[in-house]
């Protein structure tokens, strides 16, 4: 609204002078109830008369209130639940029921946010996972696809992955990475977890025979005092 109409309202009411609401009316360009609107809000900005109606949702504050602190719950899912337990009631629209929210200071979830828990429950140098991606395909600049194997293994306590290049899937290329992980990490794990060992083969005479991982593990046992287990819920021990 224009200043010099408050300005020129002001100065009649400060007169006692009551003004001519339609010749003002022509000389600012609007209907002359919006400026009896104004001369009789004194200066300010007058209410449209919606500032004081009541919601449809004013009756069910305590109920969103408290559906506000549940776990996991969106706005959208209090709105639906309104509107499917009271559905005679002509309840708002979604738009209108977030300004309902906002303007009423309702939060969604409890106000400390979820209870931090550690990802994975095992102490320090306890356990190891490994396992193998099979066939992956990469392609060079030239378009030359160039097809390998990846050996992958993560520590159960600080989540660090090592990942090594393989183009084969024999004892001998397990044993190697075990080795380089071990390098690259600076310690040995107590425990090695995995669950792929049946894509592992060994190569003797020419012939490819599965592996048989009994001997090879009590070996590993002798020399780095660990115990390589099966990923399943109750480990196999070798």
């Amino acid at each position: 609204m224009p200043g010099n109409l408050i300005e020129e309202l002001t100065m009649y009411k400060e007169s006692g002078i009551k003004p001519n609401f339609s010749e003002i009316a022509r000389r600012y360009g609007m209907d002359r109830h919006t400026v009896a609107s104004h001369w009789r809000a004194e200066g300010c900005v007058p209410s449209d008369g919606r500032a004081f109606r009541a919601g449809s949702f004013d009756g069910h504050l305590d109920e969103i209130a408290a559906k506000g602190l549940l776990p996991g719950v969106t706005k959208k899912g209090i709105h639906e639940w309104l509107l499917h337990r009271y559905p005679d009631e002509g309840l708002a629209g979604y738009n209108a029921f977030t300004y309902f929210m906002r303007r009423n200071g309702i939060a969604i979830g409890p106000a400390s946010g979820p209870e931090p828990h550690p990802r994975f429950e095992t102490p320090p140098g306890l356990q190891l996972q490994f396992d193998w991606k099979e066939g992956i395909r990469m392609a060079d600049r030239n378009g030359e696809v160039c097809e390998f194997n990846a050996y992958s293994a993560t520590l159960g306590y600080s989540r660090r992955h090592v990942f090594i290049r393989s183009n084969t899937l024999t004892t001998d290329d397990l044993v190697r990475c075990m080795y380089e992980t071990i390098v690259r990490i600076g310690g040995v794990p107590r425990e090695w977890l995995t669950d792929n060992m049946s894509a592992l083969v060994t190569v003797r005479g020419g012939r490819r025979t599965r592996w048989r991982p009994s001997a090879t593990c009590a070996s590993w046992r002798r020399r780095w005092a660990t115990s390589p287990g099966s990923g399943r819920s109750r480990p196999r021990r070798w």
